[in-house]
């Protein structure tokens, strides 16, 4: 007679095996959620310290004209104001650096001591860390031996800190020889004339201002913090003489959308090149109507005479020249009727008994400026070189241009 194996302990052993595998699974889900949570926690608290960063870099840099300590003092404040995972950022004086943002370069530079004065930006680094007891708490990591974790976020913020009244800033160097002048007018008034000219020109320069000569500044001239005015045996400047307290700077020039939705079309043909997008003119006349413009080149040489027929702003690209006796004149001579703003940081010059009325922005380019040129209104660059006969006219009536703050990395 032949016995059969009973199957129930095959079959006994293939359910242990199911409830084994069944717990390995939920073992493996439980981790994956958890980590999931983890990970989701994680990723919430780096976007909040993100935020409390920024906000507190900005709110910083307000306090930068005071003093760095109150800088420092209004970012701390400011992050105590955001939360991270529930509770205050806190900030110590390591996570706040002052310091100086290279808008070419991109690229921020740390300040210490006394060089803080100068600050033209603020880094902030908000942080959540073990060594402080403040990790972000984890709930897989804690089974694995890692209790917390550590999150931590940055924003550079740049204060963009003008002058009020300014009529030339030369941001990195200012030098007038020989015969040059400067002094002011209000073009509400009408024309610069002699008989409409005043001494109240403002002038400013992050480094040291040099007048040889018989260079003349008829108003104020504020070299850069913990710099001088320095002056030939003849040469003079009739007003204050004081270092400026803070850093001038001012952003670079983007046309955003104008570069392709603008005015062009509305620009007579020629000089503009709708190709190439140049505006050139050698002799001839021509009349810019109101409106924005965005073109590569603005060279308005020899005999050529220009004029707006109402408030114009012209995006350049790549060069401005105003050279060799030609005239270039806003409408109603009202120099806030010609807006230029330069992208490029290639020279720009204005040579040869040439007149200008303009608002000029151009604060990478040196401004040359020489041989019997005159030019009406407000300059913005990064060096300003003035020689032979050159005169500069501060037009009194201009709008300030506007503080900002600008988040930058």
């Amino acid at each position: 007679m032949m016995v059969r194996p009973c199957a129930a302990p095959a079959l006994g052993r293939a359910y242990g095996m199911v409830a084994i595998w069944a717990c390995i699974v939920m073992v493996a889900l439980v981790g994956f959620v958890s980590y999931g949570v983890d990970l989701g926690r994680v990723y919430v608290a780096k976007a909040e310290l993100s935020h409390a960063a920024e906000a507190a870099a900005r709110a910083g840099v307000t306090g930068l004209a005071v003093s760095p300590t109150e800088a420092r003092n209004r970012a701390i404040a400011m992050a105590a104001a955001n939360t991270c995972d529930g509770s205050p950022v806190v900030l110590t004086t390591d996570d706040i650096e002052l310091g100086e943002w290279d808008d070419d370069l991109q690229t921020f530079t740390v300040l210490t001591g006394a060089d803080q004065a100068s600050a033209n930006a603020m880094r902030v680094t908000a942080r959540r860390l073990a060594s402080r007891g403040t990790g972000v708490p984890l709930v897989w990591g804690q089974i694995l031996g890692k209790p917390t974790c550590d999150v931590h976020a940055s924003a550079t913020v740049m204060r963009v800190a003008g002058m009020t009244g300014i009529g030339l800033a030369a941001l990195s160097q200012m030098k007038m020889e020989n015969r040059t002048a400067i002094n002011s007018w209000s073009s509400a008034s009408g024309a610069y004339s002699a008989a409409l000219a005043s001494d109240a020109a403002e002038c400013a320069s992050n480094a040291d201002i040099e007048l040889t000569g018989t260079a003349r500044v008829g108003g104020d001239a504020h070299p850069g913090v913990g710099k001088t005015v320095k002056l030939g045996k003849t040469a003079v400047v009739t007003g204050d003489k004081t270092a400026l307290t803070g850093k001038l700077s001012y952003p670079n020039v983007s046309a955003g959308t104008y570069a392709t939705v603008n005015d062009n079309a509305r620009l007579p043909v020629p000089p503009f090149n709708a190709g190439n997008k140049e505006f050139k003119m050698s002799s001839g006349s021509a009349t810019i109507p109101a409106g924005t413009y965005y073109i590569t080149k603005f060279e308005i040489t020899g005999t050529a005479q220009l004029t707006t027929s109402g408030a114009a702003t012209i995006y350049v690209k790549d060069s401005i020249k105003f050279n060799d006796n030609c005239v270039v004149s806003a409408h109603q001579n009202r120099p806030g009727n010609l807006a230029i703003k330069f992208i490029g940081n290639a020279d720009v010059t204005c040579y040869k008994n040439s007149s200008v009325y303009a608002d000029l922005y151009a604060n990478r380019s040196i401004f040359y400026f020489e041989n019997n040129a005159q030019f009406h209104g407000r300059i913005i660059c990064n060096k300003f070189l003035a020689k032979d006969d050159a005169f500069f006219h501060h037009d009194k009536s201009l709008t300030d241009l506007p503080s900002a703050i600008l988040t930058v990395r």
